[in-house]
């Protein structure tokens, strides 16, 4: 059983739209997107560093933790989706009282680069 509603925690809004790249920018976290920003990661920094699958999990959990955590104001997540598929993301979050953190950043080539 998990922990509040946390459907409602977080608002999901659009803050960005690019009519052009067809890129859509929305904060907060709707269902599948943990398991979505995890495997992207994955796919990416495999792509770009030949990291294996032992990165997927030092994505997850911290990122399942934020999920579950969503009702700090001091920490905000952004995707990225492109044709509604998740394609980036970025999120700050509370490292101490008088620090923030860059997390999840990555955002997923096109074919044309």
């Amino acid at each position: 059983m998990f922990p509040g509603n946390i459907y409602y925690v977080n608002r999901v809004e659009t803050i960005y739209v690019d009519p052009e790249s067809q890129v859509r920018v929305r904060t907060g976290l709707k269902p599948g997107d943990v398991g979505y920003i995890t495997y992207l990661h994955g796919v990416v920094y495999h792509e770009e560093y030949g990291l294996d699958t032992t990165f997927e999990p030092y994505v997850a959990r911290p990122l399942a933790e934020f999920a579950l955590n969503r009702g700090n104001p001091r920490q905000r997540m952004w995707v990225a989706e492109r044709y509604g598929v998740v394609c980036g993301s970025a999120a700050i979050v509370e490292h101490s009282r008088d620090e923030a953190q860059l997390r999840w950043l990555t955002f997923q080539r096109t074919p044309e680069g």
